[in-house]
């Protein structure tokens, strides 16, 4: 099973150094989406604010850049 690791760019950068193993890309696309639902949600309860431009990165076991998942694409804001 390939493992993919969920690199957080926020106000600090944070490498993930023990990744995850998941099935495909596809999988690792969505686990890069709920972590970054989490922590808008963690930044506006302890901050009041979320900056949308805070991103994670999701390389493969190289080290190669997969993609690139905004805060701002993991959510929609109405009303």
């Amino acid at each position: 099973m390939p493992r993919y690791y969920f690199h957080l760019h926020n106000d600090m950068d944070v490498s993930d150094e023990e990744g995850m193993g998941l099935p495909d890309l596809e999988a690792a696309r969505e686990q890069a989406l709920e972590n970054a639902r989490v922590m808008a949600c963690v930044s506006i309860k302890e901050q009041g604010n979320v900056n949308l431009d805070h991103y994670i990165e999701v390389t493969d076991e190289r080290g190669e850049a997969l993609f690139k998942l905004t805060f701002r694409e993991a959510f929609t804001v109405t009303g």
